[in-house]
C-alpha cells in the first residue's frame, strides 16, 4: 500500500514543479512584451541612425565623384536608372544601399519626386540629398 501512495505522489510532483517554474513566466509575459517592444524601438532607432549616416556618407562620396570626369560606369549607371522607376530603384539598391533604405521608407509622392530629381538633374548626389531631406521631414527631424 505504501508503494502505491509513492507512485501517486510522483505523478503529481512533475506537474507541481512545472506550474511552479512556469507560473512566474506566464505572469510576467506582459512585462517581457513591453521590454521586447522597447528593444524593438531602440533597434529601429539605431537602424535609422545607421541609414542616415550611411546615406550622408554616400552623398559626400557622390559629390566628390561628380566633380571628377565622368567614368563610363557612372554614365551606364545613370542611363540605366533613367529608364523607369523600377530600374532606378535597382540602381539605388545596388550602388547606394543606405540611401535606398531611406528611400523605401518614403511615401509614394516623395519616391516619385526622387526619380524626377534624377531625371532633371542627372546627378545621384541631388537624388540622395532629396531623399535625406524628405526622410528627415517625414520623421520630424530638420
Amino acid at each position: 500500500m505504501k508503494r502505491q501512495n509513492r507512485t501517486k505522489d510522483k505523478g503529481i510532483m512533475p506537474w507541481l514543479l512545472a506550474i511552479w517554474l512556469l507560473g512566474p513566466a506566464t505572469a510576467q509575459a506582459d512585462d517581457y512584451a513591453i521590454d521586447d517592444a522597447y528593444l524593438q524601438s531602440l533597434s529601429a532607432e539605431a537602424d535609422q541612425l545607421e541609414y542616415m549616416s550611411g546615406a550622408e556618407a554616400e552623398l559626400k562620396a557622390s559629390r566628390e565623384a561628380e566633380s571628377a570626369p565622368v567614368s563610363p560606369e557612372s554614365l551606364e549607371r545613370l542611363q540605366q536608372a533613367l529608364r523607369d522607376t523600377g530600374a532606378f530603384e535597382q540602381v539605388l539598391n545596388a550602388h547606394y544601399p543606405y540611401s535606398y533604405q531611406l528611400y523605401r521608407k518614403l511615401n509614394m509622392q516623395d519616391r516619385q519626386r526622387a526619380f524626377d530629381t534624377l531625371r532633371t538633374s542627372r546627378r545621384f548626389s541631388e537624388v540622395k540629398h532629396m531623399i535625406i531631406q524628405a526622410y528627415r521631414q517625414q520623421i520630424g527631424r530638420p
